[in-house]
């Protein structure tokens, strides 16, 4: 059976702070089954165990990354055949810019070696005008260049990756 997990969606991560989740074990082994202690835990939460000691509290941290969470808690039980119990953890953080894919995935790129990822914005409180700096790409050869969506709207842009012909395969 697959471990149980925690998701998180798609997250801003100025509303980190008020996201938690919560997720009740138990055991068929035994009937006073108890989660004994968060062993581990990634970085971009906080873990504890509520009050019964059956259900586990997850919530994102304010200062979590932004990224693709990925990750295990490690918890200590009390099962006579079992001493641990992983939880997978899983999210997208960002701010108020989201992608349409977080990874990219480059994959088999076409013949024109191009990759389109539109950018979104959620929604402004701030009233700030949405603007993208100057893209680059970092660790492999090709241009990054901003352009209008099609069709063109406000708080979209598109970002044109294009990887070089003297790029090597792999």
């Amino acid at each position: 059976a697959p471990r149980p997990n925690v998701d998180f969606g798609s997250v801003a991560t100025n509303s980190a702070e008020n996201i938690e989740k919560t997720l009740t074990l138990d055991s068929h082994d035994t009937a006073s089954f108890r989660i004994e202690r968060v062993l581990e835990r990634p970085a971009a939460v906080d873990a504890e165990i509520a009050p019964g000691h059956k259900t586990l509290r997850v919530r994102l941290r304010p200062d979590a990354p932004w990224g693709v969470l990925d990750g295990v808690i490690k918890l200590a039980i009390d099962t006579p055949h079992q001493k641990q119990a992983w939880i997978g953890v899983h999210g997208k953080l960002h701010g108020d810019v989201v992608p349409d894919a977080n990874p990219v995935s480059l994959g088999i790129l076409p013949a024109h070696r191009e990759q389109l990822l539109k950018l979104t914005e959620l929604h402004r409180t701030d009233g700030k005008k949405f603007a993208v700096g100057n893209p680059r790409l970092e660790g492999m050869k090709g241009e990054a260049e901003l352009v209008d969506c099609a069709p063109k709207a406000r708080g979209c842009k598109t970002l044109r990756l294009k990887v070089s012909d003297a790029q090597p395969a792999g």
